[in-house]
Order: C-alpha cells, then sequence, then structure tokens
C-alpha cells in the first residue's frame, strides 16, 4: 500500500447532480471549518466535492450571502481559502492555487521564495465537566493530557487546541472517581464524573479509581473541600464550611472567630469571603454554631492562604471562594434538615423543558428547647457572658442554559442576625455588662458565560453586596440605698407599699460607667468581562477587565469620644492578565499581573505575583507563591480610653488614606498519594497602611484619632492524613507569630498565637459514621495591653451519624456535641475592659448537643 503524507476524503452520499443552477443560493455560516460548511452544503444540495482533510479544517468560514449558482457559491468560498475550484465529471475539486507555467519559465520574474513548511492542523477540544446524576458542573477540574494539564473555570468549561485527532486524558475532581478516557475534537464535550460514594453506572471509563481527598498541597497556600467528602463534622448541620475549614493549618480555631476567619495572622477585613461572586462581609456576631452560608447551597470550597495568584481575591490576606450549586435540571428535589438550634430546607425545580433549575433555600433559628449548654458558675471574679443568639436566611438562585454553549445564573441571598450577651456579676456591689449585636447582610449576582465555537471562553457578571452591623455595649454599676428614715409611708386604703415599705427590697441606683456604640454600612457593586483563550502550546491565557464601586459610612461612640465617619464611596477600574504556562512535565508556572485605578487620584497600583510548581516525583512536589497585593476596603478597628474594640468599615485609596498594600512569600513541600498526605509550608506577609482609632488620652468630647501601622506575619504550617481502608487520621499543626507596629514600637498583635494543633479521626462503619475532632491552642492576648493574661484553648466535638433509605427518601440522622467537656474558652476580639480594672471575656461554644435529622427526596 502507498503511503500517502495526506489523505483525500470525497463527499459523495448521492449519484444525483445539482443542475438547477437558476435559483437563487443562500450561504449563511459563522466560524465553521469549511470542511463543515461543504458537508452542509452536501446534505442540502446533494452534489459531489472533493478537497484534501488538511485545506478543510484549517480554515473558518464566516459568511451571508446569496448567488446566482452553485459554481458561483463554491468559488467563493474557495477565495476566501486561497483555494481554487475545478470541475471534473460533476464533481466540485477544491485544490491549491497553481502557477500558469508562462510565468513560472519567465526568466525575467524573480525567483518564488522556497514555501514554508506546512503547519500541522490544530483542533479544539472544548466543552464541560459534570455529575454523571444531576449534570452539575464541576468548578475548576483538572484535565491532564500526555504532557500538560488544563483546568476547567468555575462553571466546569474546558477549552484547549491540540494538533492530533484524539487524545488520551485523565479527568480527576476532588470527591469523585477519576476517569481516564478518549477525547476526540469538539465544541461541546460532556465529561461526567461519578461520586466516590457511588456505584459507578453505565460509563466509558477505561481504568478506575478512586482519587484520594486531597486537600492541601497541589498549590501553595491552597486547599480544597466540597459538599460530597466532608459531610460529617463536628456541627456540619448547619455550618459546613467554618466547622471543617478551622481543622487545617493556617485558619485559626482557638478564639472560634465565626464571624470572620483568622488566616495566617489576619485582621478583621483582610480576608476576602465570596459565594457565586458576591462579597460577603462577614458579621461579627455570628454565635454558636450557624455559618452565613447554607451548607444545601454549596458545592465547592476552594481557600487560597496567601501567595495566590490574580484571578482570586480583592484584599491583602486570604481568600474563601464559595461556589453554589446549580441547581439538578432533570429531577425535582427537596432537602430539609432540623435540629434543636434551627431549621432548614432546600427546594429545586426544574423548569422550561429541563434547560433550568429554580433553587430555593432558607434557614430559621428559634427556642432552643432541648438546651442542655451548661452555664459555668460566677463567682465573684468571674468575667465571662454566656450570649443567646438568633439568625435566619434565604437563598434563591435561579440557573439556565440559553442553549449549550450559553449558562446564565441569578444568585440572591439575605440573612441578618440579632446576638446578646449579659453578665450579671457581684462584685462589691452588682455590675451589669450587656452586648447587643445585630446586622443584615444581601447581595445578588448575575453571571453570564459563554462558550465559544471557535475556541475560549467568555464571562460577564454583576455583584452586588449591603452588610450593615450595629453594635451596642453598656456596662452599669447598681448600688442599694443605704438607710430608711426618709422613706414616705404606707399609703392609705390598702394602696402599693413603697420601696422597702417595711418588707421591700432596698432601693437601687444605677449608674452608667461607660457605653460603647458602633454602626456601619458598606456596599459593594462590582461588573467584570473575563476572557479564556483555548489552552495551546504552553500558554492557557486569561484576560480580565472590571469596575468596583464600594461605599461606607460609620458611626462610633466609645464613652464620650464620638466617631462620625459621612457616607463616602470610592469608585476603581480594574484589569488582570494571568497566563497558566506548563513549561516542562515537571514544572508548571503561573505568572499574573493586576491593575488598580481609582478614578479619584488616577494612580496606577501594579500588582504582580508568580506561583510554580516543581513535580519532584510522582507524588513528591514543591510548590512556591509570590505577590503584591492591594485591598480598597477595610475594616477599622475603634479602641476607646480602656481599649475596648469595636470596628467600622471604610473605604481607602483616595487622596486621604492609600490602600492597604501586602507582600507574600510562600514556598512548600507536599507528597500526595492515594492513602497518605503530607504537606509543610512556610511564609511570610508583611501589610502596611493597617488602620486604627485609637481615643486614649483624649477627652471625651475630642473624636478618636486615626493612625496606620504595619504588621509581619511569619509562620509554618504541618499537615498530616492518612487512610485506613475507609478511615482517616488528619493531624496539623501551626508555629507562628504576628507582629505589629503602631505608636507603640513593635509589639505582638492581639490575635498572635504563637502555636496550634488540631486533629481528627473519621470512621466509617457504613450505615454508622463517626467523628471526632480536637484543637489546642497556646492563646492569644485579646487586648492591647502587653501583660493582659493568656488563656491557652482546647476543645473536642464529636459526631455520630447513621445513614438509612425509606421509600426511595434517604435520611441522615445523628448527635453532635461541641466543647464535650465544656471547656471554658473565650472568644476573640470580643474582651471588655471595665473602669474597675477588670477584663470580661465573652465565652465561646459552651457543651452543646446537637440532633439533627437530613432528608433527601
Amino acid at each position: 500500500m502507498v503511503k500517502f503524507s495526506f489523505y483525500v476524503f470525497t463527499i459523495a452520499l448521492s449519484l444525483l447532480t445539482f443542475s438547477s443552477f437558476g435559483q437563487t443560493i443562500v450561504i449563511e455560516y459563522e466560524n465553521l471549518p469549511l470542511n463543515e460548511v461543504l458537508l452542509d452544503l452536501n446534505e442540502r444540495y446533494k452534489i459531489q466535492i472533493s478537497i484534501n482533510s488538511d485545506l478543510s479544517s484549517n480554515c473558518i468560514i464566516n459568511i451571508r450571502q446569496e448567488f446566482a449558482s452553485m459554481e458561483e457559491a463554491l468559488s467563493t468560498l474557495a477565495d476566501k481559502c486561497q483555494l481554487e475550484l475545478k470541475t471534473i465529471n460533476n464533481v466540485y475539486i477544491f485544490r491549491k492555487k497553481s502557477t500558469h507555467p508562462s510565468v513560472a519559465n519567465n526568466s525575467n520574474t524573480k525567483k518564488e521564495p522556497k514555501p514554508k513548511p506546512k503547519a500541522k492542523p490544530v483542533y479544539l477540544y472544548q466543552g464541560q465537566i459534570v455529575e454523571q446524576n444531576s449534570e452539575e458542573p464541576l468548578p475548576f477540574t483538572a484535565i491532564q493530557l500526555n504532557n500538560k494539564t488544563v483546568v476547567a473555570d468555575e462553571n466546569g468549561y474546558f477549552s484547549f487546541k491540540l494538533d492530533r485527532l484524539s487524545t488520551k486524558a485523565k479527568v480527576y475532581h476532588l470527591g469523585y472517581v477519576i476517569s481516564d478516557t478518549l477525547l476526540t475534537p469538539n465544541y461541546q464535550i460532556k465529561i461526567r464524573l461519578n461520586p466516590k460514594n457511588q456505584e459507578l453506572q453505565e460509563i466509558t471509563v477505561l481504568e478506575n479509581e478512586f482519587i484520594t481527598t486531597t486537600h492541601l498541597g497541589e498549590k501553595a497556600g491552597f486547599m480544597q473541600i466540597n459538599d460530597i467528602n466532608n459531610r460529617l463534622m463536628p456541627g456540619s448541620s448547619v455550618n459546613l464550611i467554618f466547622n471543617n475549614l478551622r481543622l487545617f493549618p493556617g485558619i485559626m480555631a482557638s478564639g472560634e472567630a465565626i464571624g470572620d476567619y483568622v488566616i495566617w495572622g489576619s485582621y478583621s477585613g483582610q480576608n476576602n469571603v465570596i459565594f457565586d461572586g458576591i462579597t460577603l462581609f462577614n458579621s461579627w456576631g455570628i454565635q454558636d454554631d450557624i455559618g452565613r452560608i447554607n451548607p444545601f447551597m454549596v458545592k465547592n470550597v476552594s481557600v487560597h492562604k496567601g501567595g495566590y495568584n490574580v484571578p482570586h481575591g480583592d484584599r491583602v490576606s486570604g481568600v474563601v471562594e464559595i461556589e453554589g450549586r446549580e441547581g439538578n435540571r432533570e429531577n425535582f428535589e427537596a432537602n430539609f434538615g432540623v435540629n434543636n438550634q434551627i431549621a432548614n430546607l432546600y427546594i429545586n425545580v426544574p423548569l422550561f423543558q429541563n434547560s433550568s433549575s429554580l433553587q430555593l433555600s432558607g434557614r430559621q433559628s428559634y427556642y432552643q428547647f432541648l438546651n442542655l449548654s451548661a452555664r459555668p458558675a460566677i463567682e465573684t471574679d468571674d468575667s465571662y457572658i454566656l450570649p443567646e443568639y438568633d439568625y435566619r436566611d434565604f437563598n434563591l438562585k435561579f440557573s439556565t442554559s440559553i442553549n449549550p454553549n450559553n449558562l446564565l445564573e441569578i444568585s440572591t441571598f439575605i440573612s441578618s442576625d440579632n446576638y446578646n450577651g449579659t453578665l450579671e456579676a457581684e462584685q462589691r456591689d452588682l455590675e451589669i455588662q450587656e452586648i447587643n449585636i445585630q446586622s443584615i447582610q444581601l447581595g445578588s449576582s448575575l453571571r453570564y458565560a459563554k462558550n465559544w465555537t471557535n475556541g475560549g471562553l467568555s464571562q460577564f457578571s454583576y455583584a452586588q453586596s449591603y452588610y450593615e452591623p450595629q453594635e451596642t455595649t453598656t456596662f452599669e454599676y447598681e448600688e442599694e440605698v443605704e438607710g430608711n428614715d426618709n422613706l414616705p409611708p404606707p399609703p392609705p386604703n390598702g394602696g402599693p407599699s413603697p420601696p422597702n415599705g417595711g418588707n421591700g427590697p432596698l432601693p437601687t441606683m444605677r449608674e452608667v460607667l461607660f457605653s460603647s456604640l458602633s454602626s456601619s454600612v458598606i456596599q459593594e457593586h462590582s461588573f467584570n468581562l473575563s476572557h479564556q483563550f483555548p489552552s495551546k502550546g504552553i500558554h492557557q491565557v486569561q484576560l480580565n477587565a472590571g469596575w468596583v464601586s464600594n461605599t461606607a459610612s460609620s458611626e462610633a461612640s466609645n464613652n464620650g469620644n464620638e466617631l462620625r465617619g459621612a457616607s463616602k464611596t470610592l469608585n476603581r477600574f480594574t484589569f488582570f492578565v494571568h497566563d497558566r504556562l506548563q513549561l516542562t512535565s515537571w514544572l508548571d508556572v503561573e505568572i499574573g499581573l493586576k491593575l488598580d485605578v481609582p478614578e479619584s487620584t488616577g494612580e496606577f497600583y501594579w500588582q504582580p505575583r508568580v506561583n510554580g510548581t516543581f513535580h519532584l516525583t510522582e507524588h513528591w512536589n514543591t510548590n512556591f507563591g509570590w505577590g503584591i497585593y492591594n485591598q480598597f476596603v477595610s475594616q477599622v478597628a475603634v479602641y476607646d480610653e480602656f481599649e475596648n474594640q469595636t470596628s467600622v468599615w471604610r473605604v481607602n485609596g483616595d487622596n486621604v488614606i492609600p490602600p492597604l498594600e501586602a507582600s507574600h512569600y510562600v514556598l512548600g513541600l507536599s507528597y500526595l498519594s492515594e492513602k497518605t498526605e503530607f504537606n509543610v509550608e512556610g511564609y511570610f506577609k508583611n501589610t502596611t497602611r493597617v488602620g486604627r482609632y485609637l481615643a486614649r488620652g483624649l477627652q471625651p468630647s475630642q473624636p478618636p484619632r486615626f493612625v496606620t501601622g504595619k504588621s509581619w506575619v511569619q509562620g509554618l504550617d504541618f499537615f498530616f492524613k492518612q487512610r485506613f481502608h475507609k478511615q482517616e487520621l488528619w493531624l496539623s499543626y501551626s508555629l507562628s507569630e504576628v507582629t505589629e507596629e503602631f505608636l507603640r514600637g513593635r509589639q505582638l498583635a492581639p490575635q498572635n498565637q504563637s502555636q496550634e494543633l488540631k486533629a481528627a479521626l473519621s470512621l466509617d462503619f457504613n450505615p454508622f459514621y463517626l467523628t471526632f475532632t480536637q484543637a489546642y491552642g497556646s492563646g492569644f492576648r485579646n487586648t492591647l495591653e502587653i501583660d493582659s493574661e493568656i488563656v491557652p484553648y482546647w476543645r473536642t466535638d464529636i459526631a455520630l451519624q447513621y445513614h438509612f433509605t425509606v421509600k426511595n427518601t434517604y435520611f441522615e440522622t445523628g448527635l453532635s456535641i461541641l466543647n464535650l467537656f465544656n471547656r471554658q474558652n473565650i472568644r476573640l476580639n470580643q474582651a471588655v475592659s471595665v473602669p474597675n480594672g477588670a477584663v470580661i471575656n465573652t465565652i465561646g461554644i459552651p457543651f452543646t448537643p446537637t440532633f439533627y435529622l437530613n432528608g433527601y427526596f
């Protein structure tokens, strides 16, 4: 057999020839290869065509025109592709244009240059990765090819180009079965993955294995969880995210700062928490075990502790990206969860012939009819506050595919909470401490994604969020009035007796020693347009342009020192370019450059960043990350004369106060296998222009003064996980130091904690599941005073769950106990100093049992 350098295919599905040349030929095609155009003409007009496959696949046609004859139409197509058309025996033949012999033999004509080597044809592979049963998109899924890895976007879409007609691909996503499959060029590829906790059904898989539930070590400062393999955690029935994240190194469990995470020594407001593109300004008043995001709405959680690249976040510390579920478009779903704290309901409705889904969810806390929380005995020198809490939220999300290549999502939520804490203690006389914190938070987003037929992914998004917290604190001194000589006589006719009219209690006099009030409003509106080019060669390029508007107003009063901030708005343009480079089989590098330009100043804030991974062996790799980060909205601490802390939101980046700026340096080493995970990571951060309001030394009529300072964070994180069949053991350890420099010189920051050790043991005895978690922290100062007491943190949690099915309805029931041994821990940034020198701390979660039942219809 003669081997040809190319093959010729002939489209000849009919022996009929097209002879009716008198009719009008209408041709309309957009961004299609010539070969697909000719196939369509063959079907429509029954013509015979012959063309080289390389010539037809490398030419893209865009045309909308009428022709008097088919030959005229085909000639126009040939001209567009620099080809010539010949007709032989009623067969239309496309071929390269040839040079006339007379021209070639003309001695006066310059010699034609040697033709360049023929370029290999390039083929487009584009589509989406979804879950097998629910068709739920799987964000940030990795597709490993022969010599490169492509990462899908937040909607599960991918796009890359190769110079071959087929390729083997290994597709893996956390908590799903790895799929080894063969891909062929197409722009509507659909890859379906099975959750690892479900039996495999019909699917074309060349090799099956269960992926290890990898959380850390794939990139610098990065970890990931999802709703497949992280359901059983103490307290997770109402707060999936916090109760999982607090067990990882670098995210502080001590202090129980549920309202805002402490990631690598961060201050309040320095972490960017994002849900479906909506910025969440977390409430400081979150109490007990209730998180802002409904677990029924969560699909994937990605955490960037530091050293991350430009597509993520808008702050100077960490990023928590929460991707909501897109919804099941095939089947109706209804889930419920109920316990002795809160009720939760989720409904999913398919719409418009299974092209769309509508999701609704809501939660409401109520009277705790099984409140077994032990109240610590309050002695004369005790200083703890026991809080009460009320919470409610509502989510709505609509998702639709306008066509297989376009996705539209609308997501909205609203939540409110009310926190009250009261202390009554006998210290000489009665002292009463009251704290009330209320907040409302709402947001919405619109996201439109287009998957272009000629390659590339574009996305337009709009998001808005609003957050308004209000906090009041009062400290009163109550004294009994001595002596009865001047009391009035009893009233006539048996009327009510006067105070202490013989047997009643003594009259009291109440004096307010100090009070504080802080309220703040922060809003954000943002538009973003991004485009990700098809991955080709070593490059995977993404461009983004956007506009962000922040408005903040604040009011604070601390024992007579009043701070009033008028409403202030900062608008800015933001741009970034990002490239993921597969330099070699053992080195991946991400480079990015972000630019922020406030409208008020026109100043350019350049933020270069670089990340990389060295694949040392099949299981060992080392990661690095470096970057510059700016932040244009911040939460600023306000300290009164006794150094009690409240906080307000403000915008930065105008002519008065520039934005916060930080530098991150991260280096890590990881071992990742199916059974074992190990990660050690070192980091260093320095942040400038950290703001703070101080009232110490000022007269009561003077407002607190604004000062700026610096902070430095350095530390080491260790993580180890071992799987024994279906059982898992986690160990994480953090060693760190957080220092700051304001007016007093460099010293330890209030949130500094030198060591934290955490462990988790997960046991799978299907249908019974059991999890133990333990957290130990060396403690923190919690005030600005250098000599303030440091109390270690220690808490043990346990969860037991049983799974069963009743008439095709799946149920989970169990018991979760937080703080099993009722350890008296304190909360971070919620200490109160009173005029008599005492420090009152708000107690952390006490012994808290939760009985729950979850159902999935």
